[in-house]
């Protein structure tokens, strides 16, 4: 079932991609206007068909509501960055993107391997379990706590792993930048 939508939600992007292509350079307002009409109506019918429990929000199965609110949100994204880049021409702001766009596989594969927490589980107190990574890592003594360590029990509201979840982003937009700075580019 999963794979229909994932199907979908590739064609979506490249639909997304496809006017960008379409129109001429000068022609904002046609884009803008093509997202925005495609966009909403994606957005808001995900969200009436998951607010009356037609069908679930969920992101196992690629349910069709987690396909529209995703498609729509990530159209309207587009939207906004291309206005504030392309448009208004405010290029800096997208710098951190295009960091870690060029060193996209790196920065994704030390992320998810886990390598920054398994550096600092070296550093410990009397025993492992009281490791400076399990002390910085949401799960043992702080925020949410699971016996499976892939997927939360249930929908957290903690407000620590929000910022510890910022924060880990930041670190790796960082070295994305220190890799963009001293030209380290991964690729295959």
């Amino acid at each position: 079932v999963s794979q229909l939508t994932a199907a979908a939600g590739t064609l979506t992007g490249v639909h997304v991609g496809k006017v960008l292509t379409e129109f001429h350079a000068e022609q904002h307002r046609q884009r803008i206007w093509h997202w925005l009409c495609f966009s909403v109506p994606c957005l808001v019918s995900g969200l009436i068909i998951q607010g009356t429990n037609l069908m679930p929000l969920n992101t196992d199965l690629f349910t069709l509501p987690f396909l529209l609110v995703t498609s729509g949100m990530d159209g309207l994204l587009v939207c906004f960055w291309y206005v504030t880049t392309d448009v208004m021409h405010y290029k800096n702001i997208s710098a951190p993107f295009i960091w870690v766009g060029k060193n996209a596989l790196a920065i994704y594969i030390g992320a998810e391997s886990g390598i920054i927490q398994w550096s600092l589980s070296i550093f410990y107190w009397n025993t492992p379990k009281y490791s400076l990574g399990t002390l910085l890592w949401p799960g043992t003594f702080w925020g949410f706590q699971s016996s499976d360590s892939n997927r939360l029990p249930k929908i957290t509201y903690d407000i620590s792993v929000l910022i510890w979840t910022l924060g880990y982003i930041v670190l790796w937009i960082l070295i994305a930048r220190w890799m963009h700075s001293r030209k380290i580019y991964i690729k295959i």
